[in-house]
């Protein structure tokens, strides 16, 4: 159970029946779960509804929380599923922005409806997903008027550790075997006149530090007050900026109201801090290649530099700083050393080639460098391969050699480096040589430079190849020509060979060859040629016959060359030209229509079947052919058609748009007849029309448009048939009625009666203040109210149409003029516990004003009078009671003694 403002009562619970559900709310057809609001003194029901899965058999939830927020926004938080051993969350409700739009069937369910509940505005699931189901034993959850709540749940039932938790919560994970105790708060963020965010630019900086406020908020304040933290004046800008004189941190509270809004006021806060500036030098000396950093800067070079450092208050500091870069002394030096053998420098020994930096440090403790160029000489090695003649020498250093060897030779370069010669030396001997050689009677042969044609003995004197002596002794002898007479008869067409020449002609001819020796031989050929008798022949054959000549038998056209024999022994030629006349093949495939015929020679065809027709051709031999014959049957098609009125079907070049049967004679492909039985069906076009209205502000949804402005709308929907269904809609939009609400007095002291009145210029209004218990009467349009404290009154009118208006009107209470009363007057605890453990059993009211009486009344959980306990008066008041376990209600009705208070 919740009040609202109004002390009007709202209450939760589960029903298995028909629950009664108002007019115009929102509502979940036959579901388990009401929300009920009863008037002040509980006379009469203002709504009813139910909420959960529709048409559900049992109960969704257990109910744990409810909550009126100030804007009589109404909250409701439950849980259901497998402990509850019936029920399921399952189809519950949700809304598109909600936290978790899925559930397992066991989860909690948290909800809002808009005050007088005729909308949902958010409704989401919270829970584990699997596991054994999430719950809680009531009792364990709190809301604060601003829409959020709190709650203590058991989690992860069965030891596993699904339930959501937030990344850096003090646990995320379930420490126990079974149930554990989580703890979640959730924010609605529903409520207007919320601050988003507070500014302040710049919020950091040095002294005087001018500062530009600004926020955000999701709805328009009507007055604004900033106080800066400083002691300075409170300012009511809505955007004011501020200097800091003096350095500090200060928390700026920003206070936003709105009296026409059911959340009147919110605040906000924001932190500046103002820094002051510090200036200092440094001076610093360095060796060249050194660097100095201040802040994000470095310095290599010398000079003077001021350098501005940004500090975490946003305050600059600046350093400057002196610097003195010592040069540092630079010697490039070029140097070489032998293969085998290292190179010194200072303390340094190298034995491999390459550029080196060697460090020293001067007499002003800077370094000094030499930067060294090392190559490396290698050893010089040589292969030398030499000839001489026998009785010759050769020197190489001072080494003199005259016999064959191979050997190394280390001798000193011109750098002071080893050079190894590799020495091969060969002593090559006086050559003598004997040459036997034949010629041909004619031919010459040469030796060096001189040629020998006749027989006979030469000594010749040469220098060999490798520039030694050598004598050559030649034997020289000649060979003779022969000459040979050869006769010879062919035929014509034959030839004759002799060596690689080839004869077919008739003539003497000589012929040149080479004997064994590569000398020449003659052969005079006298050669006779007998002519061939050569004969041109044409004939002609039927396929399957054959032509002879001689012994040869032609059965296949062609030019044949066939040779015989003649008298003198010699070829004669026949050439024979043969013409066979085929017997003429030819293959046909054809299709016909039903009902026709072919013709081929004096035959008919007209059924299926394959053909063999013999025909003689002009040449007398037969001509053949093969007849494959298909018949084509007509084709008949059965169609039927369902079509929209509007709508046409063609079949061939005919056009069908009405309710019928029809034939129709086509053409297929190959040319035969085939027939379409056409079954046409048209439906009718559905057309409703409907009329709407709204009011200003509202909308209609009308498919998926939301209408809002009045005139004529179509919408074209697609019926169950799949055609075309066309509403017509004649939408009216009614203006709100206008209200202006006044009073007579807006500040007032507590218990002063103040004169409601609404004005508007619209006739036939019915009339509803809020706070209902705080007016005379809320259904008319001026009514009084006695004010007790600072309130907000609404009032809404309505006309015939169903259009409303509203506006509102403050009456503030004026403070009582000491300073003790700009703090709470009077503070009375929430909350006891009368359960003899000796914590919170003593219920201790204190009161800055004189209290003329005192008086309280405890109810338990039935409502049924408790007790009435003693009192007495201390600094305060304070009341025990007996151990109580049972809920209970208290009320406390104060007097206070305003006249002594001024």
């Amino acid at each position: 159970m919740d009040l609202d403002k109004s002390n009007n009562i709202y209450l939760f619970g589960q029903s298995l029946g028909a629950y009664p559900v108002s007019a115009g709310v929102y509502s979940n057809t036959g579901a388990k779960q009401f929300i009920q609001k009863l008037n002040n003194n509980l006379t009469s029901s203002l709504y009813s509804t139910v909420f959960g899965r529709v048409n559900s058999s049992t109960i969704n939830i257990s109910p744990t929380a409810l909550l009126v927020d100030v804007c009589e926004n109404i909250y409701a938080v439950g849980w259901g599923g497998n402990v509850n051993f019936n029920g399921t969350t399952q189809n519950m409700p949700v809304t598109a922005d909600a936290f978790d739009k899925t559930t397992d069937g066991s989860d909690f369910y948290l909800i809002c409806l808009n005050r007088d509940a005729d909308s949902l505005i958010y409704a989401t699931y919270f829970g584990e997903n699997g596991g054994v189901g999430d719950h809680v034993d009531g009792g364990t959850s709190r809301f604060d008027k601003n829409g959020v709540v709190y709650q203590a749940v058991c989690a992860s039932c069965g030891g596993s550790n699904g339930f959501p938790t937030t990344n850096n919560a003090y646990s995320e994970n379930n420490e126990s075997s079974n149930c554990n105790m989580a703890g979640f708060k959730f924010r609605f963020d529903l409520l207007a006149m919320q601050i988003i965010s507070t500014t302040a630019t710049p919020p950091t900086g040095c002294a005087p530090l001018t500062t530009s406020f600004s926020y955000t908020s999701t709805r328009p304040g009507t007055s604004f007050t900033w106080d800066f933290g400083d002691g300075s004046p409170v300012s009511n800008a809505q955007f004011p900026s501020h200097t800091y004189t003096n350095p500090g941190t200060y928390t700026v509270k920003f206070i936003l109201r709105n009296p026409q809004d059911c959340n009147p006021i919110d605040s906000s806060f924001v932190t500046v801090t103002v820094g002051t500036k510090t200036t200092f030098a440094i001076q610093r000396n360095i060796c060249m290649g050194q660097k100095v950093t201040i802040g994000n800067q470095t310095f290599s070079t010398s000079g003077v530099y001021p350098v501005v450092l940004v500090g975490s208050n946003g305050c600059d500091s600046t350093v400057t700083l002196t610097l003195v870069v010592a040069d540092s002394i630079i010697t490039n030096k070029d140097a070489s050393f032998c293969e085998g053998k290292s190179y010194t420098i200072g303390n340094q020994n190298f034995t491999q080639p390459g550029n080196y930096i060697i460090k020293f440090t001067t007499n002003v403790g800077c370094d000094s460098f030499v930067k060294l160029n090392l190559t490396q000489i290698p050893i010089t090695r040589r292969n030398l391969s030499l000839e001489i003649c026998e009785g010759d020498s050769v020197k190489i250093g001072n080494q003199v050699f005259s016999q064959s060897t191979n050997t190394q030779l280390t001798l000193v370069s011109s750098l002071g480096c080893d050079s190894i010669i590799n020495l091969s030396l060969t002593v090559n001997p006086v050559f003598e040589t004997i040459i036997n050689r034949e010629i041909c009677d004619g031919d010459s042969i040469q030796i060096g430079n001189q040629f020998y044609s006749a027989s006979g003995t030469y000594q010749i004197d040469f220098k060999s190849i490798k520039n030694c002596d050598s004598i050559v002794q030649l034997n020289l002898s000649l060979i003779p020509i022969t000459t040979t007479n050869i006769s010879r008869n062919i035929c014509s067409g034959s030839s004759i060979q002799f060596g690689n020449q080839i004869f077919t002609a008739t003539g003497t001819y000589n012929i040149v060859f080479q004997s064994v020796k590569n000398c020449d031989s003659l052969v005079v050929l006298d050669l006779t040629v007998t002519d061939t008798i050569f004969t041109d022949l044409a004939a002609g054959i039927c396929s399957g016959t054959r032509y002879q000549i001689g012994d040869s038998i032609f059965t296949i056209a062609g030019n044949y060359m066939i040779p015989l024999k003649a008298i003198g022994g010699c070829d004669s030629i026949v050439n024979l030209s043969l013409t066979v006349l085929d017997s003429f093949v030819v293959n046909l495939t054809e299709s016909i229509c039903k009902g026709d015929s072919i013709i081929i020679g004096n035959q008919v065809f007209d059924e299926n079947g394959n053909y063999r027709i013999v025909l003689k051709a002009s040449g007398g031999c037969d001509s053949i052919i093969y007849l494959a014959l298909s018949i084509i049957e007509p084709i008949t098609t059965n169609k039927t058609d369902i079509i929209c009125d509007g709508e046409s079907i063609i079949i061939g070049n005919e056009i069908f748009d009405e309710t019928g049967q029809y034939s129709v004679l086509l053409q297929s492909s190959l040319g035969c007849d085939s027939t379409v039985n056409l079954n046409l069906t048209v439906r009718d076009e559905i057309r409703t029309n409907i009329n709407g209205a709204i009011c200003q502000g509202e909308s209609f949804l009308f498919g998926n448009q939301n209408l809002t402005e009045g005139g004529t709308y179509t919408n074209v929907l697609q019926s169950s048939t799949s055609c075309d269904s066309t509403i017509l809609l004649t939408l009216v939009k009614n203006p709100n009625p206008i209200v202006n609400a006044t009073v007579d007095s807006s500040l007032v002291f507590v218990g002063s009666e103040v004169q409601l009145n609404a004005v508007s210029q619209s006739q036939n209004l019915t009339y509803t203040w809020t706070p209902t218990n705080a007016v005379s009467n809320p259904l008319i349009a001026n009514p009084t109210a006695v004010v007790q404290t600072n309130t907000l009154y609404f009032v809404v009118v309505e006309d015939r149409n169903g259009c409303s208006g509203l506006d509102s009107v403050l009456v503030e209470v004026k403070p009582f003029p000491n300073e003790d009363c700009m703090d709470e007057n009077i503070f009375l605890p929430n909350g006891f516990s009368p359960n003899g453990d000796l914590k919170n059993d003593v219920y201790f009211v204190k009161s800055k004003i004189p209290l003329t009486s005192l008086l309280f009344i405890i109810y338990n959980r039935w409502g049924e009078k408790y007790l009435k306990p003693t009192t007495r008066i201390l600094d305060g008041m304070e009341i025990t009671m007996e151990k109580q376990p049972l809920v209970i209600r208290l009320d406390i009705i104060l007097k206070v003694n305003v006249a002594t208070s001024l």
